[in-house]
């Protein structure tokens, strides 16, 4: 591999962690033991299987249990079983082993931009990988917050032009990466969109790498129904999926992902590379997790953190009324952040300068996007952005909009 370049999403919140208040991160507030069973339909069976002293320590599936495989697959749909769903460390451990089984010297790859950068920078670190960047157009939404009027606009689609991927193409293009909902905009690509991008790879023997990491914290307008994973999507096997329970179930310190995926070809191949790689996950993480998958767990996990994301939204959304003169946003659909641009004096500001000068002045973090989601010299178009983070305490969000709304009466 090349020397591969810093990653300075997870540097900047090291860096920033004496800030009183951080909401530069992304995931869900971290659910214990005892809150799984709390939060349990069936508390005395959530006990027993949660239990240190039922578990065995020995080493665990080359694939990952049957048990939770199965459990995993019920997140999609019935075109999805255990034979089709591989486990990883975390969703990171599912990229880089996805990363690792298919790219070679000499092949290009095309990324979704911006996204979760190990996403776009991982590619690059294998020898002799291109990467080429299809680019959001986060201009098209600034001024879009009704959720229903964005519906029906099909603004998600807008985001990215299918033709300008069209001519990314290369004879050496190997892989498709999407991030989708997208990090850090928390927009998502209509069927449509999702339909037309797989068909196009299928065309070209492409497959399509999706981080839906994101996914189950779906809180776009009640009249749009989720979107399909990718991997769900009739006709076509060239789809990857990832995912783990890090964003969405609250269990980011439970180091358990997935692969899923009806392609067999590179599901042979992703195996093979586990074994040499991690061989399987930890056993007692396995077991936490069947459990929070669970249907004695999962609704009343995922009820939480959608609740915590809709009620912030709302609050969001008022704020960037307040402050529509210097503030917009692109209007997430999906996943714990949204991506705010801040106009002053006619530019956008330095988004790196603005959050330091705001955790200093309000102990507020925020994560500035040219600096966390900017790569390959093309940060300045992330110029002014600032993600920040919706899955938290509202009473702590609230008051943090407002020690920012004052940031900015200050300065601007």
């Amino acid at each position: 591999m090349h020397s591969i370049a810093s990653f300075e999403l997870p540097t900047w919140l090291q860096k920033n962690e004496d800030a009183k208040t951080i909401l530069s991160g992304s995931a869900t507030p971290a659910l214990s033991i005892k809150d799984l069973i709390e939060l349990s339909t069936d508390k005395p069976q959530s006990t027993e299987n949660l239990s240190l002293d039922n578990i065995p320590l020995a080493l665990g599936s080359g694939t990952g249990s049957e048990a939770l495989r199965s459990t995993i697959a019920t997140l999609f749909n019935d075109k999805i079983s255990a034979a089709n769903i591989l486990t990883t460390n975390g969703a990171t451990g599912a990229n880089s082993l996805i990363f690792q089984t298919l790219l070679r010297a000499g092949d290009h790859v095309i990324s979704m931009y911006p996204s979760y950068t190990q996403l776009l920078d991982m590619p690059q670190a294998i020898t002799g990988t291109q990467v080429s960047l299809w680019k959001l157009n986060l201009d098209s939404t600034h001024q879009q917050k009704d959720q229903e009027a964005a519906a029906a606009a099909d603004v998600a689609a807008d985001l990215l032009d299918i033709n300008v991927l069209k001519t990314l193409i290369k004879p050496n293009t190997k892989i498709i990466v999407l991030n989708n909902p997208n990090n850090p905009t928390g927009t998502m690509l209509s069927p449509n969109l999702q339909r037309e991008i797989l068909s196009l790879a299928h065309s070209h023997g492409i497959f399509v790498v999706v981080d839906e990491i994101f996914r189950p914290l779906y809180h776009g307008p009640k009249t749009t129904p989720l979107p399909p994973s990718f991997a769900e999507i009739d006709s076509f096997d060239n789809a990857i999926i990832t995912g783990s329970l890090s964003k969405a179930w609250g269990l980011a310190g439970v180091r358990v992902g997935w692969i899923a995926t009806r392609s067999e070809t590179f599901m042979r191949a992703a195996l093979n590379t586990r074994l040499y790689t991690i061989n399987a996950i930890s056993t007692l993480d396995e077991i936490v997790a069947s459990e929070a998958l669970s249907p004695r767990c999962r609704p009343q996990i995922l009820a939480k953190h959608l609740n915590m994301a809709r009620v912030n939204l709302e609050i969001l959304d008022g704020f960037v009324d307040g402050f529509s003169s210097v503030v917009s946003m692109v209007r997430p659909f999906a996943g714990a952040t949204a991506f705010l641009r801040i106009v002053l004096d006619g530019g956008p500001v330095d988004d790196v300068e603005f959050c330091h000068g705001l955790k200093e002045e309000t102990g507020v973090l925020l994560a500035p996007g040219s600096r966390c989601f900017g790569v390959d010299g093309s940060g300045e178009e992330l110029r002014g952005f600032v993600r920040i983070h919706i899955t938290g305490s509202s009473d702590v969000f609230r008051s943090a909009l407002a020690a920012f709304g004052g940031y900015l009466e200050r300065i601007r």
